[in-house]
Parts: C-alpha cells; sequence; structure tokens
C-alpha cells in the first residue's frame, strides 16, 4: 500500500510539456506555422501536401490541412503512450482520428473488427511513428496514413486528444472520465498538483469559464531526520550536495573510509553513501526527493530538473540502479545538461549497478547526437556492461521498412 503521507518535492503533471514549450507551440500554431509548432513539440512533420493530393485527391488533401491548422502538438504529447520508463513507444503506430470516442479492447486486432476499422478511419488521417530511414531524424514522425496502410495493431488517439478546437469534446472526455483523461484526473484528486498548472487546453476542459494563474514554481528543499548512534541527526540537500549537518566532514570521511575497508557504515555515513552510488539503503525521505528528480529526468521536463539544481539540488545523486543524470539525457535536452553535470564532477564513464555508461544508455535509446556529445565529451566506446556488451551493441534495429510504408504514400 502507497505511503498516504509520501511528500512530494515537485507538484507539477509531468506528463505535461514545460510551459515555455507549450507557449512556442501555441504562437507558432495561431500563426499558421503547423510544421514550426511540431519541431517545437519535440515531433518532425514527416508529410508533403503535395503528395497527399497526388494520392487521395484535391477534397482528402483540404481535410489533412484542415487538421494541421487545428493540430496542437504540444497537447498531442500530454496523451501520448508511455512505458514505466516514460519513453514514448517509437514502434507503436498512433492514428489521430476525428472521432471523439475510440474505445477498444486491450490488445483488439481492429483487422479482425472491419466495420470497426472503417468507423474510425474515414479517409486518410495523421498519423505518428518512429522514423521511415537511417536518414530521418530520431523520434517522433507525423505523416499520413490509412486503412489499407496500417499494421494489425495500432492505436487510435480521439480527436479531442490533438485537436485545438475540439473545446467541447475535450471537456466531455474530462467529465465523463475517459480513459486518456485518468491521469490528469488522479494528480487532481490526490492534491499532487493544481489544475493552473494543466496544459491551457486541458485547463480549459477542467475548469471551464475560469482564468488560468499558473503559479511560481519553487522547490523546497526540507531537512530530513536520520536516525544515527541512537541519536536524530539533521541531513539537508543543498548547495549541491547533501549535507551531515550533526558531523563533520573529516568524521564522515572517516566513516565512508572505514567502509571502504569493510567495516560498517552506519547512520549519516551510511546515507550519504547510498545517495552517493545508489547502494545501500537510503532514509526514505531522501528517497522521495531522489524519486521527484528522476521522474522528472524521465518525463524530459528538463526546466523543473535545471530548476532543482538552481535550487541547490544535489547533481551527482545515484539512483538505485546506480546510475546518475547522465544516465538520463537521452530524456532530455543534453545541450543545456550535459556541459553543467560534466562541470559538476559527474563521470562521463561512470557504470551503474548492470555496468552500463551513459554511453550504452545513449546507444540503447538510440538517441545519435547525445551519443556524439557523449564520445566529444570522453565517453569511452570500449568499455562493455556486467554482460560484456559494448555500446554500440545496444542501439537497436528499427523497422525503418515497416514505418515506411505504414508513411510513403502508395504507388
Amino acid at each position: 500500500m502507497a505511503d498516504q503521507r509520501r511528500e512530494h518535492l515537485i507538484r507539477l503533471p509531468l506528463h505535461h510539456p514545460a510551459p515555455d514549450v507549450v507557449a512556442e507551440c501555441t504562437r507558432l500554431r495561431q500563426a499558421g506555422d503547423w510544421a514550426g509548432a511540431c519541431r517545437a513539440a519535440g515531433l518532425t512533420p514527416s508529410l508533403d501536401l503535395t503528395e497527399v493530393r497526388a494520392e487521395y485527391g484535391l477534397t482528402a488533401a483540404e481535410q489533412i490541412a484542415a487538421d494541421l491548422r487545428r493540430l496542437a502538438p504540444d497537447l498531442l504529447r500530454v496523451f501520448l503512450p508511455s512505458d514505466h520508463l516514460h519513453r514514448y513507444h517509437w514502434g507503436r503506430v498512433l492514428v489521430l482520428t476525428r472521432r471523439v470516442h475510440v474505445h477498444r479492447p486491450r490488445g483488439a486486432d481492429f483487422r479482425r473488427e472491419p466495420q470497426r476499422l472503417i468507423e474510425l478511419l474515414d479517409g486518410p488521417l495523421l498519423v505518428i511513428t518512429g522514423p521511415a530511414s537511417p536518414d530521418e531524424r530520431r523520434g517522433l514522425h507525423l505523416g499520413v496514413t490509412d486503412a489499407s496502410r496500417l499494421p494489425n495493431y495500432w492505436t487510435p488517439l480521439p480527436l479531442w486528444c490533438w485537436d485545438a478546437e475540439a473545446v467541447a469534446e475535450r471537456r466531455a472526455a474530462y467529465e465523463s472520465r475517459d480513459l486518456e483523461t485518468l491521469g490528469d484526473a488522479a494528480c487532481l484528486e490526490s492534491g499532487l498538483t493544481s489544475a493552473h498548472d494543466l496544459h491551457p487546453l486541458v485547463f480549459g476542459a477542467v475548469r471551464p469559464g475560469q482564468e488560468q494563474r499558473p503559479g511560481p514554481v519553487r522547490f523546497d528543499l526540507p531537512e530530513v531526520m536520520v536516525r544515527c548512534t541512537g541519536r536524530w541527526h539533521r541531513m539537508r540537500v543543498g548547495d549541491g550536495r547533501l549535507a551531515a549537518l550533526d558531523h563533520t566532514p573529516q568524521e564522515i570521511q572517516r566513516e565512508l573510509t572505514l567502509g571502504a575497508l569493510g567495516g560498517p557504515v552506519q547512520g549519516c555515513a551510511a546515507a550519504l553513501r547510498a545517495w552517493q552510488t545508489g547502494h545501500g539503503r537510503l532514509p526514505k525521505r531522501l528517497r522521495w526527493q531522489r524519486t521527484d528528480l528522476y521522474r522528472a529526468a524521465r518525463h524530459g521536463r528538463a526546466d523543473v530538473v535545471i530548476a532543482l539544481l538552481d535550487a541547490g539540488f544535489d547533481p551527482a545523486v545515484a539512483e538505485g540502479s546506480g546510475g546518475t543524470l547522465l544516465h538520463t539525457l537521452s530524456h532530455l535536452d543534453h545541450e543545456l545538461l550535459l556541459p553543467r553535470l560534466l562541470a559538476a564532477g559527474l563521470p562521463v564513464n561512470g557504470a551503474d549497478k548492470e555496468g552500463g555508461t551513459p554511453l550504452h544508455h545513449a546507444e540503447e535509446a538510440d538517441a545519435r547526437e547525445l551519443v556524439a556529445a557523449l564520445l566529444a565529451a570522453g565517453a569511452d566506446p570500449d568499455v562493455r556492461d556486467r554482460y560484456g556488451r559494448l555500446p554500440a551493441k545496444l542501439r537497436p534495429a528499427l523497422r525503418y521498412d515497416a514505418v515506411a510504408k505504414i508513411r510513403t504514400p502508395l504507388g
């Protein structure tokens, strides 16, 4: 059972895009630059309206153009499916339907439900896929598809998940607690976040007629009490490190040195070792703070990670897996964070408990630009993990041909 007294360092809906991303996407969308809005939201536009017209005719091309004018890619990001590490499913095909309700049984195969397929796919539609060739940018791509091109399994997204103008439909979906709304509902009901911190188009659905007033983002790093040698001692994260307030640095170093020689490490010194290495048990309130930082990182919220570091959070804190923030850079803007983390002393070849280095994780995520940046920073491509694998061996084999079949015009 979850601890109802769980203290949250971050009280924001992390599955929503950062406010500056939303503002930029909104500006570009309202200016008629749908392609620029997609890029600002991390979505690569991979369609040509001229090709759409040649393939489907003028009427269909005009319908797709109208869809693009209403497309809010930053809103779409709120409803993208993700796995437990909050990585988007690059292999999953997401179809942006014009239907308001698209519920289906889990694991349903639309090829075995032809009538259901026809109901959802009324002509060519926008689709989200991965790259269709090695030359395309990694990540999510926006294209056009139709029923004849789809694989057996794909995920439909209802109109209100992506259409900025589907205000009434979005409001009705939140009122009826449609499946896609449950994440936001849980955040609001638990008090984890305020409705004013939601995406503006979502706020309009859950608080119709009200003015959105997001509050300032502040992070308080409270003291934590740790049992040490029969007493309660204070520890606190601040000034870029975890400090044991009731010990001198010499006392802590002596304890850690004894531990390195095989002696027992307890209390504040044990907490510091677990914080720095990921090994050992971390007091729960420190564990909660660490969890919130890494949750923000894996949601891709570089703005929150940077705000925490600016507030004095320790950039070198290790996860329970032994990894550091360098291991999560495939989710973040590495151009912003990599120099800062290296300047803070994080080892570019530091390994987690599986022997994986940041380069292993970047290759596994197929983050090519990050791989190049890590190599330039001194990452060793010849380091093997505990299973004997080189970083390059973890690079995924993407099914470019399958994606190309979905997105490329026929004939």
